[in-house]
Parts: structure tokens; sequence; C-alpha cells
């Protein structure tokens, strides 16, 4: 579309509640982007959005069924990766709705249920 997705990366907390697409992120976004892709002062945002940043408490993807809500197929906590991730991501998401199973290597290691699946049984 002859234009840049540029994001400022940031993570810091934040509630639903006090999200907001602020003026001194753009500036300041605006400002990282011409030092660093070393563009000139044309650069200028067409629009902008605020948005959060979902992670799992292992820093992973949550991709495939959801162990508590049968027919729930989860696609989140991509952290900011999701247009960049959103083929494989969608992929892997399909074959769990489509088969019940993904054939992707990576399939176990973002399986939502993970935690109990790697737990060591109780004596």
């Amino acid at each position: 579309m002859g234009g840049l997705l540029i994001s400022a990366g940031d993570e810091e907390p934040i509630t639903v509640a006090a999200l907001t697409a602020e003026t001194r992120e753009l500036h300041r976004t605006t400002e990282r982007a011409r030092k660093h892709l070393r563009v000139d002062d044309a650069l200028e945002p067409a629009r902008f959005w605020a948005g959060i940043r979902t992670h799992a408490e292992d820093q992973r993807f949550l991709i495939g069924p959801d162990p508590d809500v049968a027919g729930l197929v989860w696609a989140g906590a991509l952290g900011g990766h999701g247009i960049t991730c959103a083929e494989p991501v969608g992929r892997i998401a399909a074959e769990w709705v489509v088969d019940g199973a993904s054939a992707h290597g990576l399939a176990a290691a973002l399986n939502p249920d993970r935690q109990r699946m790697c737990a060591a049984p109780s004596r």
C-alpha cells in the first residue's frame, strides 16, 4: 500500500480502561522511525491506534483447543506478533479446528493445555 506499519514495541502494563492512542506515543514512535530508518522529516503517519499486547505466562503463543471449553480453539497471546505470524498461526489453529489436531512441529509447545500436559503426575 506504499507505506510502513510501525510499532513502538512497548510492553508497559496497562488496563483496558486506560488504553488510549496517545499523541505523545505517536510522536515518540515517529521520531524513532525517522532515526532508525533514516528517512526524512516527510514521514507522517496516516493513522495510529493503541492495542494490548497479550502474553501467556511462559511468553509462548497459545494455539489450540481450550482445556476447559469444548469447541473453543485459541489463537492468542501473540505478544504483538499477530500480523507477522498470522499465516502459520492461522494454519495451526485451522488444523485444530478442521482435523482436531495439528501436525506442526510446535503444536504441543503452543497448546494452551501445555501446563497440564507437562506437569509431573502427583503421587
